[in-house]
C-alpha cells in the first residue's frame, strides 16, 4: 500500500520547468535573488542559445 502511495506521488509531481527557469537547473543553485537572477551571465548565454536554435531550427550546435 505505501509502495503504491508513494508511485502516486511521484507520478503528480510536476517536471517541466519554465523555459524562463530551464537555465537555472544547469547551473545547480537552489535559490536566487532577483537581482543575480536578472544579471546572471549562465542563464543570459543559455537563453540566447535556446532563442538562436529556435530561429534557426535547421542548424545544428554540435559538429559532425
Amino acid at each position: 500500500m505505501f509502495k503504491r502511495l508513494l508511485k502516486k506521488i511521484r507520478n503528480e509531481i510536476v517536471q517541466d520547468v519554465p523555459s524562463e527557469l530551464e537555465e537555472c537547473l544547469v547551473c545547480g543553485k537552489i535559490e536566487c535573488s532577483n537581482e543575480k537572477w536578472l544579471h546572471c551571465k549562465n542563464r543570459i548565454s543559455h537563453m540566447k542559445k535556446r532563442n538562436a536554435h529556435r530561429e534557426c531550427p535547421g542548424k545544428s550546435d554540435t559538429k559532425a
